[in-house]
């Protein structure tokens, strides 16, 4: 098969492939591969105009992004897809701006938080300003919140940079996770007290969302 275009449905976020060979009833669910080898996606449905019969449309593929998301939430993900997008998968990022969103956006990202859980180890990292300066000045603010909740028998700091800290956590993994997501969620609620606002979540609840734990 070949991939002809790559489209933007509206009923899903989701990229999908278009390819040039004829869909039939019962193709859906179904991999398809590249002229490489490699799996491009999974067959969703087929593309007519009109009132066009189903063999005279083309398919449309959904690519594999979901699918690395939904074995990511679950903590499913294989070791070697992990390793082989270094974290990308299992990292979850909330991202905040200190400026007014103008129509939905905002003009830069003054703060983010990043929390990586592959469901095995838990690691986290803050950042604020521009990435290599503390502009706001609100990042010692940002790691005291972080010590109020861990003790020094869990977690070491990296301070990479001025407003860039990596934390890494030690211990039973069912243990730390919690306080992870713990601190992570007082961050955000620091960042939204101070004027900050999330981008791309509702507010510093959502940092709790991950399934199988319980943050209550």
């Amino acid at each position: 098969m070949l991939k002809s275009a790559q489209v933007d449905l509206y009923d899903t976020p989701y990229v999908h492939f278009v390819l040039s060979a004829t869909a039939r009833g019962g193709f859906s669910g179904g991999v398809a591969f590249s002229e490489y080898g490699f799996a491009l996606g999974m067959v969703t449905r087929s593309l007519l105009a009109g009132e066009d019969s189903v063999e005279s449309g083309y398919m449309a593929v959904l690519a594999v992004e979901p699918i690395y998301e939904c074995l990511a939430w679950y903590r499913m993900l294989p070791d070697c897809q992990a390793e082989m997008w270094d974290g990308l998968w299992n990292t979850r990022e909330f991202s905040f701006s200190s400026d007014e969103p103008v129509s939905g956006e905002a003009s830069h990202v003054s703060a983010k938080i990043a929390v990586f859980d592959d469901g095995k180890t838990c690691s986290m990292t803050i950042t604020s300003g521009d990435g290599c300066s503390d502009i706001d000045g609100i990042f010692p603010e940002m790691l005291r919140v972080v010590r109020r909740h861990l003790s020094s028998t869990h977690f070491s700091f990296s301070l990479m940079r001025l407003g860039y800290c990596k934390i890494a956590f030690k211990g039973d993994y069912l243990e730390v996770a919690p306080r992870v997501y713990a601190a992570a969620q007082s961050v955000g609620a620091l960042l939204i007290r101070r004027g900050y606002f999330p981008l791309g979540f509702t507010d510093e609840s959502d940092i709790r969302s991950m399934p199988g734990l319980d943050f209550a």
